[in-house]
């Protein structure tokens, strides 16, 4: 198989269409915790603004995305996943993801994050993995 015809084998329908439930931007009023991480290798950026409660639980998530169908897909599933979630949960659920890439079963923190099972394709595809991890490291940071 080309890698062009590699590329359309995971670029499906399923992938693309919760890459484009995430859209570019997300506004959020009053965030507490900024963070934004950018990949040398494909040029993508995150930029993450949260509010978080007292007890370090995500209680809102807004963004802004200059990035790929892949990292974008990525924040598709975490604008509803990290709701709730704190500093453990997201590092867990990184974790879970960057297994999944390596070829390993994912344990993700709960079934909020199972969706992220569409990626699971491109475990292959390294030069791609970093693209994928740029939303949990903007947040990461933003929670750090």
């Amino acid at each position: 198989m080309s890698d062009a015809e590699d590329d359309i084998a995971f670029y499906n329908r399923t992938l693309i269409d919760l890459s484009a439930r995430a859209g570019d931007l997300r506004t959020l009023a009053h965030a507490t915790h900024h963070g934004r991480a950018s990949s040398p290798i494909c040029g993508s950026v995150v930029t993450v603004d949260m509010r978080v409660d007292a007890q370090g639980r995500v209680t809102g998530l807004g963004y802004t995305l200059d990035a790929c169908a892949l990292t974008r897909a990525v924040v598709a599933v975490m604008q509803d996943a990290v709701i709730g979630a704190d500093l453990s949960e997201i590092k867990t659920a990184h974790q879970a993801l960057a297994a999944m890439l390596a070829g390993d079963t994912p344990l993700w923190p709960n079934a909020k994050w199972h969706e992220m099972n569409v990626l699971a394709p491109l475990r292959d595809h390294r030069v791609r993995h970093n693209a994928m991890q740029l939303p949990f490291e903007a947040v990461e940071k933003a929670l750090g």
